[in-house]
């Protein structure tokens, strides 16, 4: 498996080379490496890897819990409700982050210093760098802390959760005890905190693409299964670099309406979806990567203004 192999090389190159500037390149090879780590955990919650329900299990567990420190029944319970409500106010929970805001509906509900920061939220993007300890702490709680719908979240099964805490202590102690075993402590620190950031960096500009910028529905907003996922959802226009770094959910219409296809299938479903989408005047979005980027950016800046208003008539803030 490519991940895997990868993953190999890095670790090599981690043990055997004692120069600063190659391992904080090899930081950065294993940022993107961790997001492959992703895509394949994906794939496994929606049983796409293999035809066997527990051996999917059994991967999501290596390489959510082992290999990436994050719980899988709590990701698995996540992104189940994000495709169940997908881009429902107060229902998905991908819809909205604490500090960014995509709705006009869920800006107006903000107060206090989480409002106030709307405003400047086209400037706190970079934050999303942080998605990996936002991942780790959800992960603490849901495992460790509190659970269920203390977090808002799907129970895990008992039968995993002390093999999913096993797993995620063993993924922190060899990290960090192989990075501050062969790089001392300030150089671990600065690995860790390129590798990390960079991956969350990554993880953010891969998922953003999906949803961000579209519709967004409120409680009132009744559509068939259809028009919610295909209306809510945006694709970014294929080619082989691209199928590659977004780990085909690049296709992200096909993969709401088929979320058990595996991902070398979507493309192929696309020339059946879009036909099919247009004959109905159902709004099909698929746009390139920067003009993604560019409508996202633009969805930020509606709500901040949203933001701005509603403070000054508080008369909070110029």
């Amino acid at each position: 498996m490519l991940a895997l192999g990868l993953f190999s090389v890095s670790a090599t190159l981690l043990v055997l080379i004692d120069v600063l500037w190659v391992q904080l390149l090899n930081a950065v090879f294993l940022a993107f490496i961790f997001q492959l780590f992703v895509f394949i955990g994906h794939d496994s919650a929606h049983r796409q890897v293999t035809r066997s329900v527990r051996n999917n299990d059994r991967i999501a567990l290596l390489f959510w819990n082992l290999l990436m420190g994050v719980s899988k029944s709590w990701w698995f319970g996540r992104h189940n409700r994000h495709h169940a409500k997908t881009n429902r106010v107060d229902e998905d929970p991908d819809a909205e982050l604490w500090f960014l805001c995509f709705s006009e509906e869920a800006a107006c509900k903000k107060r206090g210093t989480e409002r106030l920061l709307l405003k400047y939220q086209v400037f706190l993007a970079p934050l999303l760098s942080l998605y990996p300890v936002v991942l780790r702490y959800f992960t603490f709680r849901f495992l460790v802390w509190v659970k269920g719908s203390d977090v808002g979240e799907v129970p895990a099964p008992q039968r995993y959760s002390p093999l999913e805490v096993s797993l995620v202590a063993v993924h922190f102690l060899l990290y960090f005890g192989l990075l501050f075993y062969v790089l001392g402590v300030w150089q671990a620190g600065l690995f860790a905190l390129i590798h990390q950031g960079l991956w969350g960096l990554y993880y953010a500009s891969v998922t953003a693409t999906n949803h961000k910028g579209m519709p967004v529905l409120g409680k009132g907003d009744e559509l068939d299964f259809l028009h919610q996922q295909v209306i809510t959802s945006r694709n970014v226009k294929s080619h082989p670099v691209v199928d590659f770094l977004f780990g085909g959910l690049n296709f992200q219409i096909e993969h709401h309406l088929f979320p058990t296809m595996p991902r070398n299938k979507l493309k192929e479903a696309q020339t059946i979806v879009r036909p099919f989408c247009e004959e109905r005047s159902i709004s099909y979005c698929e746009t390139g990567l920067l003009e993604s980027y560019r409508d996202i950016m633009g969805s930020l800046r509606e709500t901040s203004l949203v933001a701005r208003e509603s403070l000054a008539q508080d008369g909070v803030g110029n």
